[in-house]
């Protein structure tokens, strides 16, 4: 997102001064604008997710606006057309700008350090492809109209160990529930997917379970889809691979190279407060 946007920023910055006389003449009202436009196409970015049925992100807008600043404000203070501006101000003002322009930039790649000792302990945790309480679990989990329940009271009449599972609510919405981002990829050598869900709901429900590998594209016979049917208490579910492998309709999945699972309700009315173990390959 940062990258992304200092480039972006950039990029609409050079358009405004090959199309705009104001850019041009007005540096600061440039800048300004370009800074503008691109926090604007980052809101966009963020409520076009609702048209997939994914909730926005403010984070991921504060991110986007990281990278405007801080690469606005890095050209800014090399820009040769800003020089007459800076010497009419305090001569130190074009340092200051860089320095917490690269203080931006800087404090934007901290998230980046932590995500690759993500990696590193969601490796080492294989066949373990997702642990709800892990450390290491947050960047690989991608919620929609849905929430880990963390802070929710330690479950007594729970008959597991209630470090094993995790509460999750999901909220009422078209397709509720949670998707695993870059999932350990190489499934092979393994034969069956496991997961355990326990209920307190009053009667059954479903969950759709989907998963796609690289080739996937995004056809609805490309892929594995299955109904898990929950039923009050605890229910087990054994998914054997070879069933996973043959999913796609005109070819084998490469169980090789899996690149997404996805765990949803279709079109609830009412949340639904669910226990989730890690998933599991066996």
């Amino acid at each position: 997102h940062t990258l992304l946007f200092g480039i972006i920023s950039l990029t609409v910055l050079a358009i405004l001064r090959n199309v705009s006389r104001v850019a041009s003449d007005k540096l600061l009202t440039g800048y300004f604008i370009a800074c503008m436009t691109s926090l604007m196409v980052a809101f966009l970015s963020e409520l076009g997710q609702l048209l997939t049925h994914r909730e926005p992100s403010l984070y991921d807008v504060l991110r986007d606006l990281a990278g405007i600043t801080a690469g606005l404000g890095m050209h800014a203070a090399v820009d040769p057309q800003m020089k007459p501006f800076w010497r009419s101000q305090w001569h130190g003002l074009s340092a200051v700008t860089i320095v917490v322009s690269v203080a931006i930039f800087a404090a934007s790649l901290f998230p980046l350090a932590r995500l690759a000792t993500a990696y590193s302990q969601r490796n080492d945790a294989f066949p373990v492809i997702m642990d709800f309480n892990a450390p290491w679990a947050a960047p690989f989990l991608q919620l929609n109209h849905a929430r880990l329940a963390h802070d929710a009271t330690p479950a007594t009449w729970m008959p597991l160990p209630i470090q094993s599972v995790v509460p999750l609510v999901l909220k009422p919405a078209l397709y509720p529930g949670f998707e695993l981002v870059e999932p350990v990829p190489d499934w092979s050598g393994f034969e069956t997917l496991t997961l355990l869900i326990y209920s307190r709901q009053p009667g059954p429900f479903n969950l759709v379970l989907r998963i796609h590998d690289k080739q996937h594209n995004q056809a609805y016979t490309d892929r594995f889809n299955q109904v898990l049917t929950v039923m009050p208490g605890k229910n087990r579910f054994h998914l054997p691979l070879a069933k996973i492998r043959g999913a796609p309709e005109n070819r084998d999945m490469d169980m090789s190279r899996i690149a997404g699972l996805t765990l949803f309700a279709t079109d609830i009315v009412s949340p639904i407060r669910y226990y989730i173990s890690s998933l599991r390959l066996e």
